[in-house]
């Protein structure tokens, strides 16, 4: 019997107003796509998955019992931060790598990752964000970012990214600039350019909500997830009771 899900949620019952969502969580790619021609050692690279942030993610989930979700699958199979018609939502390269498995899809092959992968984990998170049992969750979207990329070193270890709504952005910045941070003020990427997951499920709702970015080599160890998750959690649990 298959009991493969496309994706996992932690602490489904929480009555936490909180929601974690880390869309690339997992460098899975199911046996019937063959790795899309890729070797193990480049599905370990942070092309197939944001290292550091599903352990991130759970960590923070248990510390402050509340609901998260993770993707089960590579954002090289099908992004699930990317819109259905955006370009990379199935890339067929990424940071100089052709991925070769993902050249010449025909439509129906798309589709296929689309209807078994991607629709279904944007489906349990609105379901996740419907059942929860405050009427305003605050949604976190759990990233992390390479320590630099075409030679150029990112100085942040922390990124917060943003679209339009500002509110947790304009409380959680100064948090994290007392305690010393050089934070990315929509750094190391634009909100305003990739956020489908913040855009689709929390704009419309006009849920509170951020995108939270760290530096890959902060949280490749499970110290440095500890570590972390003791800096963040106590920010995030002032927030929660702010926006109750």
């Amino acid at each position: 019997m298959n009991s493969y899900s496309p994706f996992e949620i932690i602490n489904k019952n929480s009555s936490s107003n909180l929601i974690f969502i880390c869309e690339h969580a997992s460098n899975f790619i199911p046996p019937a796509y063959h790795d899309l021609n890729l070797t193990k050692d480049q599905l370990l690279q942070h092309i197939a998955w944001d290292i550091g942030a599903k352990s991130l993610t759970i960590a923070l989930a248990e510390k402050l019992y509340c609901s998260a979700i993770n993707a089960c699958f590579s954002r090289l199979l099908v992004d699930p931060n990317r819109g259905v018609n955006q370009k990379g939502l199935i890339p067929d390269a990424s940071d100089n790598l052709v991925i070769k498995g993902n050249l010449n899809l025909s439509p129906e092959d798309k589709n296929n990752r689309i209807e078994q992968y991607y629709k279904p984990f944007h489906s349990a998170v609105s379901e996740l964000i419907l059942n929860n049992r405050h009427a305003q969750p605050i949604l976190f979207n759990i990233h992390s970012f390479t320590p630099e990329i075409d030679n150029i070193k990112r100085p942040w270890k922390i990124g917060l990214l943003w679209n339009e709504d500002l509110r947790i952005r304009d409380f959680f910045l100064p948090l994290l600039e007392e305690k010393g941070f050089n934070v990315g003020d929509n750094e190391p990427y634009s909100g305003k350019e990739l956020y489908f997951t913040l855009d689709h499920h929390a704009a419309p709702r006009r849920l509170p909500h951020i995108m939270i970015e760290i530096r890959q080599d902060q949280i490749n160890t499970p110290e440095g997830v500890l570590k972390y998750c003791n800096i963040l959690s106590p920010l995030i649990k002032n927030i929660a009771k702010t926006f109750i």
